[in-house]
C-alpha cells in the first residue's frame, strides 16, 4: 500500500515538474526572462549580460539543423558569423539601452512588469518571436523590443533593443 502511495506521489511530482518545465518554453516566458535581465542590468557586469544570450557556438550548432533553419542563406550567415561581431552587437544594444534609460531616469532595480506582447513568425527559414516588453518606472510606462529564436527546445533571446516611452 505504501508503495502505491509513493508511486502515485512520484507520478504527480513528475507530472507537475514537467508542466513547469514546459512553461519555460512558452513565448510568454520570454517577457518574464527579459524583465529579469533588465531588472538586474545595473548590478551585473557586461560579461554577465552577454551570458544571457546564445553563444556563437550555439548559433552555429543551431544552423546545422536543417529542420529548424530551413533557408540555406540563413544557415550560411549563422555558421560564418564572427564571434567578435556577435558580442559587438549584444554590447551595442546593451550600451544604447543603458544610455537611453539614464536619459529617461529609469532605475532598473525598481521597474514593474506590465505586459509582454509578441508575435510568432518564421523569417528567413527560422522560427522566432518578435515582441515588446512593457514595464513601468517612476509612474511612466516604457517598452523595449525583444527578439528570440527557437532552437527546438526553447526560445533563445537574441536581441533586447530600442527602449522607448
Amino acid at each position: 500500500m505504501k508503495f502505491i502511495y509513493l508511486l502515485s506521489t512520484l507520478t504527480t511530482i513528475l507530472f507537475l515538474s514537467s508542466c513547469v518545465e514546459e512553461k519555460k518554453n512558452e513565448p510568454e516566458q520570454i517577457g518574464r526572462n527579459t524583465f529579469e535581465i533588465l531588472k538586474n542590468i545595473s548590478i551585473k557586469s557586461k560579461q554577465q549580460y552577454i551570458e544571457h544570450f546564445p553563444s556563437v557556438e550555439d548559433i552555429r550548432e543551431l544552423a546545422k539543423n536543417e529542420t529548424l533553419v530551413t533557408d540555406q542563406k540563413t544557415r550560411n550567415e549563422m555558421t560564418s558569423m564572427p564571434k567578435e561581431e556577435w558580442i559587438e552587437l549584444i554590447l551595442k544594444d546593451y550600451n544604447q539601452t543603458k544610455e537611453k534609460a539614464a536619459t529617461l531616469g529609469i532605475n532598473w532595480q525598481e521597474i514593474t512588469y506590465l505586459d509582454y506582447v509578441y508575435e510568432i513568425e518564421e523569417k528567413k527559414g527560422l522560427k522566432g518571436v518578435k515582441g515588446k516588453l512593457y514595464f513601468k518606472s517612476n509612474e511612466k510606462s516604457y517598452h523595449i523590443e525583444v527578439n528570440s529564436i527557437w532552437n527546438g527546445t526553447e526560445y533563445m533571446i537574441i536581441r533586447i533593443k530600442d527602449l522607448s516611452e
